[in-house]
């Protein structure tokens, strides 16, 4: 009972600290899109969206780390989480090069990305034992940063133009501004990274690939999750309108914001899940709690991620048409799938996630094939894109639910990592 309570204050303290940085976010977002139009803000948006697609390049680490921390069956010293702290900022800082060269190759918005990840890359370092500390916030800082560099981006560009002077580049502006708020947050948080002592250690790149390898199945299903949802802004961003990609940019944030305390409690689930399969307590009990309190918050976030895209499209904004439609089908999709993955931890923890990313894949391939019927032979319109996604992650949510139910019952037997 006792660690229930303390279960629910930690949600608490971390759903008020999401609260206020999704604010942030969602404020940052409509003031460009108010300001910067529709076609600049699909730009700057893609810039953000591309800078998180980036630390999927990661390849699990933190996934890893946490299943092979709570899964271990020895009691070796910590000195095995040094190593790992050296080994993933040196895996990240390689990561940021590799992206900015090839991103140079591809288009300037994709080097702006791999800048904008280096920037934010000490804080990912951070967040492995972050989690396991239960310092959740620091996951939320690098959302922040984005933010102000949207923000600041904006503010700039309408600076200029109040001065009637040339207008200058959000992407540059916005990386400038990003970068001092980094220095700033370090500074403050210089305790808490002299304690990674990453030169501390020699490095354990045997260890590192062990524990990546925990991570591997976790890493395929959020990187094939995540590409599923970037298809339909690839396919806008290269063969629609800029109008049409500010459109969904904008209903892709709102629909994500109604799963803002979803990720609050999804964060925390995950490692009492984990601390629950480490003390052989999971139960039918314990995933119907959370998965009935998912399904009471998301529909709240439904519900209000529905009456704000209204309001924008039909009092607020000018040029954002099907706004309100394609934020209410991504919302459902999102909520939907984001309540079912508040239990699909469990999968990963009992090596039972085989079904699990066999469906993702299968996602993804319809997810291709519909992105280009809609293109060639429909010609539709953000909506449809929209729907059919929300659709999609409904049905999926479904089974995955029922999948996690049924692997509740299963012995614990873990292979030695």
């Amino acid at each position: 009972m006792r660690l229930q309570s303390a279960s629910l204050r930690l949600i608490g303290s971390y759903t008020i600290q999401r609260i206020l940085t999704a604010g942030v976010v969602l404020l940052s977002s409509l003031l460009a899109a108010r300001i910067l139009g529709a076609a600049v803000y699909g730009e700057l948006a893609f810039f953000v969206f591309i800078t998180k697609t980036i630390s999927l390049g990661n390849l699990g680490a933190i996934s890893g780390f946490i299943v092979h921390y709570y899964t271990r069956d020895d009691d070796s010293d910590d000195l095995w989480i040094a190593k790992f702290n050296r080994a993933y900022a040196i895996h990240l800082l390689v990561l940021a090069g590799f992206c900015f060269a090839v991103g140079s190759w591809i288009g300037s918005i994709y080097s702006f990305a791999a800048l904008g990840f280096t920037i934010i890359l000490p804080f990912l370092v951070l967040e492995p034992m972050a989690r396991i500390n239960r310092k959740f916030y620091v996951s939320l800082i690098p959302d922040l940063l984005l933010s102000f560099a949207v923000i600041g981006g904006t503010l700039t560009d309408l600076l200029f133009q109040h001065l009637n002077r040339p207008t200058v580049s959000v992407l540059w502006v916005g990386l400038i501004w990003m970068f001092v708020l980094s220095v700033s947050i370090a500074w403050a948080m210089r305790p808490a990274l002299s304690s990674q002592k990453l030169k501390a250690h020699l490095i354990d790149w045997v260890s590192y690939r062990r524990i990546i390898s925990s991570g591997i199945p976790r890493f395929m299903a959020t990187c094939t999750f995540t590409v599923y949802l970037m298809i339909d802004r690839v396919f806008l961003e290269r063969f629609y309108d800029r109008a049409e990609l500010g459109v969904y940019m904008l209903a892709f944030q709102l629909a994500t914001g109604a799963t803002l305390l979803l990720s609050a409690q999804n964060l925390v689930s995950g490692i009492d899940i984990g601390e629950a399969v480490q003390k052989s307590e999971v139960s039918p009990d314990l995933l119907r709690r959370l998965l009935t309190r998912s399904l009471g918050i998301g529909g709240l976030g439904l519900v209000s991620a529905a009456v704000v895209s209204y309001f924008l499209e039909y009092h607020f904004l000018t040029g954002y048409l099907g706004l309100f439609l394609a934020t209410f089908t991504l919302s459902v999709g999102l909520v939907a799938y984001m309540s079912a993955a508040n239990i699909a931890e469990l999968a990963f923890y009992r090596r039972a996630h085989r079904p699990y990313l066999i469906g993702l894949f299968v996602l993804l391939i319809l997810g291709v094939t519909h992105n280009f019927l809609n293109m060639f032979l429909f010609h539709g319109a953000v909506t449809s894109l929209s729907a059919y996604t929300g659709i999609a992650l409904l049905g999926y949510a479904c089974i995955t639910i029922l999948y996690n139910k049924k692997i509740c019952t299963y012995p614990r037997k873990f292979p030695h990592t």
